[in-house]
């Protein structure tokens, strides 16, 4: 009878095991990390590769994320994307931090190094980018930095690839025509579809407070590829606006998931595993973002990222610099992640949308305990462009509304939003200037509170 029992129970926990384990697996969102190079870099080693990711569209984890359900699966029924991948490891177990310092690279390049470092890259591809005055990396952290956007060409910094939505919508394209740069069309970020050409509309105005005139059809057209715009007399001064069908939508809100499911890898992965080698120096994960991607942090944590698929907390800590009170066109259907959403850089886009205050904002983060720690950040530039102060007061503006008790809001006054250099001058290396460029640094500010974090 002992080895009947002994056998039945056995069969049974096979069996059990054979109902649960699948479950666990189809939750591997890491699915594998191909590390393509590593090199020798003083106290760390620096680790070049892709991440390769697949998630489940099924799981509410992942629901938020749009299209995801008509995005094209493997045979598991996942939805697979992959991320550039540079990390530096400290090789000395004893004098790692014990924290990871994961950077969501803005525009596919980093803000941590020339902020905090002093670094200016003249070559983005990951095995060129320099590291300043190596302050992060004498301060003992792991240092991430992982692609999310998929826009990024390889030429502009770390890529991520995302899968197409097989959808067709209407998309609107902002381009302003600078003076002195006489051109005759421009790009678009979504090509025409051949089929609804002759329906679509190019306006122009010289103002914002213009109201947009359409231009005759006949007097423009789209290139034979439908990827660019050409006006028959050329580009004046001014914004033009193409509105017009487009087929095939990246999935964008993948990043959001692969910046989620890399942080939770990095703490939480089996131990001895690939960049798991040294669990000790990968306790903690703080999260940095500065403007486009600090502006990623806040929709990041909105939307409830800060939670992976089995419900733990990816990031312990967030320096969000820069955002202001916006968001971003992070994760919806033909979005433009690389898109400013200002009058300065771009127009019109939806990105400085409630909620803005931490009541709202970190509201599915606090229902599921995952609430992380928050440094906010602000330049000048910040209340004057990004609504800075709708953070913390109400709406209208006429009551204060407090942070929440794990956040911190910090003004670095007289700070621009991008420093210029000494000796002094009127031009940065996109546009000149009228006047000479605010040099004031944030850095020691920024190093300072990361060490506090």
């Amino acid at each position: 009878m002992p080895n009947k029992r002994t056998a039945f129970i056995t069969a049974f926990s096979l069996c059990l095991c054979g109902l649960v384990l699948p479950h666990k697996q189809g939750r591997a969102e890491v699915v594998k990390i191909d590390i393509t190079r590593k090199d020798d870099f003083g106290t760390h080693d620096r680790i070049i590769g892709r991440v390769q990711f697949a998630v489940d569209p099924k799981l509410s984890a992942n629901r938020i994320i749009a299209d995801l359900d008509l995005a094209p699966r493997n045979r598991q029924g996942k939805v697979e994307f992959t991320s550039d991948l540079l990390l530096f490891v400290p090789k000395d177990a004893r004098r790692a931090r014990g924290t990871v310092f994961l950077e969501v690279v803005n525009r596919g390049r980093d803000q941590s190094l020339a902020i905090m470092s002093g670094a200016e890259q003249r070559d983005l591809s990951p095995e060129s980018w320099v590291v300043g005055d190596g302050f992060l990396l004498e301060q003992g952290f792991t240092i991430a930095f992982l692609g999310w956007q998929f826009d990024v060409h390889p030429s502009q910094g770390l890529t991520f690839g995302a899968p197409i939505a097989p959808v067709r919508g209407v998309v609107r394209e902002s381009y302003i025509a600078a003076p002195g740069r006489r051109s005759t069309g421009f790009f678009l970020k979504y090509c025409a579809l051949d089929q609804s050409r002759h329906a679509a509309a190019l306006t122009f105005r010289t103002r914002m407070d213009e109201m947009p005139q359409p231009l005759p059809r006949e007097s423009w057209r789209f290139a034979s590829d439908g990827c660019s715009v050409e006006v028959d007399r050329g580009l004046d001064t001014g914004l033009y606006e193409a509105v017009y069908e487009a087929e095939g939508s990246p999935v964008a809100g993948l990043g959001l998931a692969a910046i989620r499911d890399f942080a939770s890898y990095l703490r939480y992965g089996p131990s001895g595993a690939t960049l798991r080698e040294n669990p000790a120096a990968q306790e903690r994960v703080i999260g940095y973002g500065y403007s486009q991607s600090a502006r990623f942090l806040r929709e990041f944590v909105r939307d409830g990222f800060n939670g992976d698929e089995r419900g733990r907390k990816v990031f312990d800590a967030l320096m969000i610099s820069s955002a202001g009170a916006g968001a971003g066109s992070f994760n919806h259907r033909f979005a433009m992640p690389g898109e400013a959403g200002n009058s300065v850089l771009s127009v019109l886009r939806p990105v400085a949308l409630p909620p803005f205050t931490d009541d709202g904002l970190l509201t599915r983060a606090q229902a599921a305990r995952v609430t992380p720690k928050i440094f906010y950040t602000f330049s000048s530039t910040e209340y004057w462009a990004r609504a800075g102060s709708l953070t913390y007061t109400t709406e209208d503006g006429k009551k204060d509304v407090p942070l929440a008790a794990t956040s911190r809001l910090y003004f670095l006054a007289g700070t621009p939003h991008a420093s210029g250099v000494l000796p002094l001058g009127n031009a940065t290396r996109t546009q000149p200037f009228r006047h000479f460029i605010n040099f004031a640094e944030q850095r020691w500010a920024a190093r300072a509170l990361l060490l506090d974090l």
